[in-house]
């Protein structure tokens, strides 16, 4: 299963239930949690997160 990326120009919500399940796959960590998802951020989505 591949982290799903995310670039700004789409529904968050789709994508952030993509995440989870990917989380629940994996046993993510809630410290884990967000770096994970900043690493695949893309464009306009990653210029907000940093």
């Amino acid at each position: 299963m591949d982290f799903p990326t995310y670039d700004g120009t789409n529904d968050p919500l789709i994508w952030a239930y993509r995440c989870e399940q990917f989380f629940e796959n994996q046993h993510t960590t809630d410290a884990e949690k967000v770096g994970v998802v900043g690493f695949h951020l893309l464009g306009e989505a990653q210029l907000w997160y940093y």
